[in-house]
């Protein structure tokens, strides 16, 4: 087998954007059923800081695995994130995800999805009270296929966090 190929390159057009390129073309192993393929993994991604507090990017990705028979499969993941930085100790940050996989179940050994999507969403809250004591506070939910091909609520979190650094 090849060793994949690929690249990074990016770029800080200005101070308040950075863009970057991903890819990885070449042989890959299909896994879960023991056999050669092409793979092709494309990721790019945009940050954008308008001002001293707002972060905004934006991530898309493509993964493909393609066999002597077919594809395998395609799966695309959009990320959104916005975070907001109060001052050195305090932040909100929002991140939404679109995962879409596509599959061709005849190349599968194992009974699989022809398709799935999912949607997910998180909104966290951190304050740093000293360089070693955080709090976080938050809510996340995804939403998921269901048969009838509808988007249905698979989970929904709260959720509060003390991080210490014991010293010794």
């Amino acid at each position: 087998m090849c060793a994949p190929k690929g690249g990074s390159p990016s770029t800080t057009a200005t101070s308040w954007l950075y863009l970057n390129l991903e890819t990885k073309a070449g042989r890959a192993i299909d896994y879960a059923n023991v056999e050669p393929g092409d793979e092709l993994f494309v990721s790019t991604l945009a940050r954008f800081r308008p001002g001293r507090h707002l972060e905004l990017q934006l991530q898309q990705t493509r993964h493909v695995l393609d066999r002597e028979s077919g594809r395998l499969f395609r799966a695309d993941l959009t990320e959104i994130r916005a975070t907001w930085q109060f001052d050195l100790r305090t932040f909100v940050r929002w991140i939404g995800q679109r995962i879409a996989v596509d599959r061709n179940p005849a190349l599968y050994v194992d009974e699989v999805e022809a398709a799935s999507r999912e949607l997910a969403n998180q909104l966290l809250f951190a304050y740093k009270i000293n360089p070693q004591t955080v709090i976080f506070a938050g809510y996340s939910d995804s939403l998921r296929d269901d048969p009838a091909g509808d988007l249905v609520r698979a989970a929904r979190t709260l959720f509060l966090k003390l991080g210490y650094a014991w010293r010794g």
